[in-house]
């Protein structure tokens, strides 16, 4: 009972990321392993620094709800079946940066900054054997299962990518007028749309079939001491289309994308390991798509052209996380900030 108690503490501590949450939005029997929560908004902040190891530097999260999740956890057959969160109409507003944006800059090094303590202390103060039953216990195995056990399924999502920069637009003006509009301060608009349904995701095996039992999900690699946990990704129906930014192009197509078409994934997260117990501090991730059917793109020119030019922008801000010149001036900086604040202090204390 203690056990589940703490479990059920863990799970709740995850609330934090909902905004502005009320008993009228829970539905709950937390002890049957059954809640649900409706309309919620997320924290946009919190959900960055959370999802910032795998979540584009150049996509700040400005808004996102989902308008129902159900929780269902198996107490009595917790180590052999899967969690279940089914969520229904995900919806998620992002605003696309790129290399001038000084203050997003900053706010993304303080995350990496952020991102990087917080490895080193799940480092230094967690215990080893997350999968194995010695000396962590029972809990210890329970929280992984959480992590590694779960499945997912998600009727409906939706990625809405607002910018103001005007390359971002289809367009087919001169490149004169067009980098004026740069330089002026332009209203956000949704530039694309990205929409999912039909998607679920589940752990793994080796041949990345699912699997519902957390030892066939992972494999012991002896040589490189390096645990892998495998899920697998399958979206029904996915599609991209333009947004809702007006286009006077009258050759722009509404859908960039004949018909939607069948998209599989493998997400293959390794851990460092002696094949007995394994450290937390994930040592490598790598995501794979691939589509199972004919892909047919259409569209004007003008509207390839700001496609490339928001994919190129926002995969150059990826050089950010890596950046030391970045994030140790950012600290240093921090640090002479700490020091001249105690510095006015001891001064107006004497």
């Amino acid at each position: 009972m203690g056990v589940r108690r703490r479990l059920l503490r863990e799970l709740l501590s995850s609330l934090k990321y909902i905004k502005n949450l009320t008993e009228q939005q829970i539905k709950a029997s937390l002890w049957r392993g059954e809640t649900t929560l409706y309309n919620l908004e997320l924290e946009p902040q919190k959900l960055q620094q959370f999802f910032h190891d795998v979540w584009p530097c150049g996509l700040e999260i400005v808004k996102a709800t989902v308008k129902e999740v159900s929780i269902r956890i198996p107490w009595s057959q917790i180590m052999t079946q899967s969690i279940l969160v089914i969520a229904q109409d995900i919806e998620v507003e992002v605003v696309a940066h790129c290399e001038d944006d000084t203050d997003w800059q900053e706010v993304v090094v303080r995350m990496q900054q952020q991102y990087i303590r917080n490895q080193q202390a799940k480092l230094q103060n967690a215990r080893f054997g997350t999968l194995s039953s010695g000396a962590t216990g029972a809990f210890d195995q329970l929280r992984q299962r959480l992590v590694d056990g779960v499945q997912i399924q998600v009727n409906r999502a939706k990625l809405s990518i607002h910018s103001r920069h005007a390359r971002h637009v289809p367009s087919h003006e001169g490149e004169a007028e067009a980098g004026a509009q740069e330089d002026a301060e332009s209203p956000v608009g949704e530039v694309l749309t990205v929409i999912g349904e039909d998607i679920i995701i589940s752990p793994a095996d080796a041949s990345h079939r699912p699997c519902h039992k957390l030892k066939g999900v992972a494999t012991f690699c002896a040589e490189s001491y390096l645990m892998q946990l495998n899920k697998f990704m399958k979206c029904r129906a996915f599609h991209v289309a333009p947004g809702g930014f007006p286009n006077k192009c009258r050759h722009a197509s509404p859908e960039y994308m004949a018909s939607p078409v069948v998209l599989t994934g493998r997400i293959s997260t390794r851990y460092p390991s002696d094949g007995a117990s394994t450290c937390p501090f994930v040592q490598r991730s790598e995501l794979s798509f691939e589509c199972n059917s004919g892909l047919r793109v259409r569209g004007c020119e003008c509207q390839l052209r700001a496609f490339l030019a928001l994919a190129m922008d926002v995969g150059r801000l990826e050089e950010w996380r890596g950046d030391e010149r970045l994030l140790f001036a950012s600290a240093s900086a921090s640090c002479s900030a700490a020091a001249d604040a105690g510095a006015a202090e001891g001064l107006v204390n004497t």
